[in-house]
């Protein structure tokens, strides 16, 4: 099992951006439970098109940079990845 979120907008490293925080915290014992291979935190979107009001008001408030920020090299690469573990697993 493998597990990703994704989430933050703006340069630099997503677990940076969000001071360790890589998935909501009441998911930890379900995480903890799965024993994932490995747990990916991607940068995110945010359109604010896309938005109700109440989430336009905060990302307007907290500042959140606009724009799509997803990095599909470090998502293909992390994808591929898992698929030649399950290669492996299956020979």
């Amino acid at each position: 099992m493998w597990l990703f979120s994704s989430g933050p907008t703006g340069e630099g490293d997503p677990v940076d951006l969000m001071k360790g925080w890589r998935f909501p915290e009441p998911q930890q014992p379900i995480a903890d439970h799965i024993q994932p291979r490995d747990i990916a935190f991607f940068h995110g979107v945010l359109d604010t098109k896309k938005l109700s009001l109440p989430e336009k008001l905060v990302s307007k408030g907290v500042k959140a940079p606009l724009g799509d920020f997803r990095d599909w090299e470090v998502i293909t690469s992390w994808a591929r990845a898992i698929a030649e573990a399950l290669k492996k697993e299956a020979s």
